[in-house]
C-alpha cells in the first residue's frame, strides 16, 4: 500500500487556525485551533422521567432558539425538543444546526435514532431523532476541550466512541482526546435518507477507515449510503485521509449514492485495496436492478475532486465516481485534479468515472492515470461518445478565476466565474450583513488548488461592500512551499537545490523550471516511485523551454535508472551521474 501524505492548509479566524504539514512518506497534520462556543440556557420544569422521555422522542414544537448565556457546569449539555436539560446547539424549524465537531457527532447520533442504529445505554440525557441537518460554520475535525465536554455530558464520560463495554454511543468513531483528529470507521451516517445541507461550509481534516470494525463490507464514506429520496447538497470535504481494505464501494462522500448530489467538492488522499468500486467522491452512483421499480437514477453535478488515489485490486476506479451502475448514474459539470495509481487486478480506470458514462462537461488531467505499470494516455472514457476532455494542469488552472477579492469584491456576482469554476459559491449578496454569518471559503478550482495543494494560507477578515460589512477570507499572496508560483507553464515551480527537487514528487502533474544544476545523493532516487505527468524546463538562457544541453539533476553513482517508473512528457527529467 502506498504511503500517506497530506497537504498543508492554514486558516486563521476567530473560530479556527489550521496549520498542517506535508511530509513525504507519512501522513501528518498539525492543527492549532481556537473555538469558542457561546452556550445557551433554557429552563423547563421536570415532571418525571416518563414525561421527559415522551418530550424527547416526540415531534412537539417546544424547540426554538435558546437565549444567550453561559451553561452551568453541572447542567446536561445536550437535550433536544422539549426535554428538561440545557443544549448548546441550535434547532430551528426542526433543522439541526451544526456549528462544531461535537455538534456533528451529536447530529450523527440523533440521525441514528431514526433507524435504530444508535446505541443509547450510556446516554445521560434524552436526545431526539432528527433527519434534517445544516452546517452553520466550517467544521475543523480536531477535538477541542469544549467538544469533549459536550460529548461527555451527552453520553457520559467513557460512554462514547469505539471501546469496551455495552451501550456505548457513537461506536463508529474512535474515542477522542483534546487535539486528536476525528477518525470515522466505515461511515458517520450509515444509511442516510434525510436532508444534509452543507450550506457552503467546509468539513476539514478527518480520517476515514473502511473495513475496520467488521461492518457489512458494502459501503464506506462520510455517508455509507445516500438513499433514494435523500437530499445532500453543498458539501465540501477537505484533508480527507481515507484508508479502506475489503469494502465493496468507497468514496469520500458516500460509498453508494442513489439520489442526486449537487455542488460537491472533495480533496484528500485515498488508499483503497481489495474492493470493487472506488471514487474520489462516490463509489457507486445510481442503481441498476432487474425490477424497474428498484432502479435508482442519480446525478452528480457541479463537482470538483482533488488529490490522489492509490488502488490495489479494486475493479473500477475513478477520480470522481468508481462506477455508474449500468448507466443509472451520470456526472456533469465536473472537473478533477486527481491522480490515480492502480495496481493489481484493476479492470477499469477513469479520470472522472472508472466504469460507466459521463454525461456533459467533465474534465480531468491528461496522462494522470497509472495502471499496472503503464502510464495511461487516456482512460476508458475516451471510447465513450461523451464530452469528457483531457486537459493539462496548466489549462485546468488557467480556466478558473479566484473568488478571493476579485476587483475588490467577494463572491458578489456569478459573472466572475470562469469556464471550469463548476461549483457554486455563496455570494455575499445572499448572505446576512454585519459579519453575522461565518465566512465561507471560495469554491473556485484555482482557489482550492492554491489553499489545499500549494499551501497558500487563508485569513479571516471583513469586507465592506455598499456600506455593509461581511465576514470573508483573504488568501495570502505567497505560499511557504512554492512562493508565488502556480506550477503552470507560465508560472513554473522553481527547482534550484536538493530540497526543492522533492517538489517533483509532490506535484507530479505540474510544470517545473531548473535554474541551476542540482546534486542528489545515491539513495535519493529511491523515494521517487510511480509516474511523473508534468513538464521540465531547463534552458540556461532562462526561456521556458527544454534544452538537451541545459541544467541537469546529477545523481551520485547514477546507473541510468529513471527517477520515476514512467514519464509522460515530451522531455524526461534530465539525470546524469557525478
Amino acid at each position: 500500500m502506498a504511503t500517506m501524505r497530506t497537504f498543508k492548509n492554514e486558516v486563521e479566524s476567530d473560530h479556527q487556525s489550521v496549520v498542517g504539514a506535508r511530509k513525504t512518506g507519512a501522513f501528518s497534520l498539525r492543527f492549532v485551533f481556537k473555538n469558542v462556543l457561546t452556550f445557551c440556557i433554557v429552563f423547563c420544569i421536570v415532571f418525571g422521567t416518563a414525561l421527559t422521555c415522551l418530550f424527547a422522542y416526540s415531534a412537539n414544537s417546544a424547540s426554538g432558539k435558546t437565549e444567550d448565556g453561559a451553561m452551568p457546569s453541572n447542567a446536561p449539555s445536550y437535550d433536544v425538543k422539549g426535554a428538561s436539560a440545557q443544549r448548546a446547539y441550535e434547532v430551528s424549524d426542526d433543522v439541526f444546526e451544526i456549528d462544531s465537531l461535537s455538534d456533528l457527532l451529536i447530529a450523527a447520533y440523533c440521525y441514528g435514532l431514526t433507524d435504530g442504529t444508535s446505541h443509547s445505554g450510556a446516554v445521560s440525557v434524552s436526545l431526539a431523532a432528527y433527519d434534517n441537518f445544516k452546517l452553520t460554520n466550517n467544521i475543523l475535525c480536531i477535538y477541542q476541550p469544549s467538544d469533549i465536554e459536550a460529548l461527555d455530558s451527552a453520553f457520559g464520560k467513557d460512554g462514547w466512541g469505539r471501546g469496551d463495554g455495552e451501550g456505548r454511543a457513537l461506536t463508529n468513531v474512535a474515542v477522542g482526546k483534546v487535539g486528536n483528529a476525528l477518525t470515522i470507521f466505515d461511515s458517520l451516517f450509515s444509511d442516510f435518507v434525510g436532508t444534509f445541507d452543507g450550506n457552503g461550509y467546509v468539513i476539514n481534516g478527518f480520517t476515514l477507515i473502511g473495513g475496520a470494525i467488521g461492518g457489512d463490507g458494502e459501503n464506506a464514506g462520510f455517508f455509507g449510503t445516500i438513499g433514494v429520496g435523500a437530499v445532500v447538497k453543498d458539501m465540501h470535504l477537505r484533508n480527507v485521509n481515507f484508508i479502506s481494505v475489503g469494502v465493496k464501494n468507497v468514496g469520500a462522500l458516500a460509498g453508494t449514492a442513489l439520489s442526486d448530489l449537487t455542488n460537491v467538492t472533495v480533496q484528500g488522499i485515498f488508499n483503497v485495496s481489495e474492493g470493487t468500486n472506488a471514487g474520489g467522491i462516490v463509489g457507486v452512483l445510481g442503481r441498476y436492478a432487474a425490477s424497474p421499480s428498484e432502479i435508482a437514477n442519480a446525478k452528480l453535478s457541479k463537482a470538483i475532486a482533488l488529490g490522489e488515489i492509490y488502488a490495489n485490486n479494486v475493479t473500477s476506479v475513478g477520480g470522481m465516481v468508481g462506477n455508474t451502475s449500468s448507466g443509472t448514474g451520470s456526472v456533469d459539470n465536473a472537473v478533477t485534479v486527481m491522480t490515480i495509481w492502480a495496481t493489481g487486478s484493476v479492470r477499469l480506470v477513469g479520470g472522472v468515472i472508472g466504469g460507466g458514462n459521463v454525461s456533459n462537461r467533465c474534465f480531468y488531467i491528461a496522462n494522470s492515470l497509472w495502471k499496472n505499470s503503464v502510464c495511461e494516455t487516456s482512460s476508458n472514457e475516451s471510447s465513450n461518445d461523451m464530452a469528457t476532455q483531457l486537459e493539462s494542469y496548466s489549462n485546468l488552472y488557467r480556466a478558473s478565476a479566484s473568488g478571493y477579492g476579485v476587483s475588490g469584491q467577494y463572491y458578489l456576482s456569478t459573472s466572475e466565474k470562469s469556464t471550469l469554476d463548476m461549483a457554486d459559491d455563496h455570494y455575499l449578496g445572499d448572505a446576512s450583513a454585519d459579519a453575522s454569518e461565518a465566512p465561507r471559503e471560495s469554491k473556485r478550482l484555482c482557489d482550492i488548488i492554491d489553499v489545499y495543494l500549494l499551501q497558500y494560507s487563508l485569513t479571516k477578515t471583513t469586507a465592506t461592500i455598499d456600506g455593509k460589512t461581511f465576514a470573508v477570507y483573504a488568501r495570502s499572496d505567497k505560499s511557504l512551499l512554492v512562493g508565488s508560483a502556480k506550477g503552470t507553464d507560465s508560472s513554473p515551480f522553481i527547482i534550484s537545490n536538493r530540497q526543492s527537487v522533492t517538489l517533483f514528487r509532490e506535484f507530479r502533474f505540474a510544470t517545473f523550471k531548473l535554474i541551476a544544476n542540482v546534486r542528489l545523493g545515491e539513495d535519493d532516487l529511491r523515494t521517487f516511485k510511480g509516474a511523473f505527468y508534468g513538464k521540465i524546463f531547463n534552458d540556461k538562457s532562462g526561456a521556458n523551454a527544454y534544452d538537451a544541453n541545459g541544467y541537469r539533476v546529477f545523481v551520485k553513482g547514477y546507473d541510468g535508472s529513471p527517477m520515476f517508473e514512467a514519464v509522460k512528457s515530451a522531455n524526461g527529467i534530465p539525470l546524469e551521474s557525478y
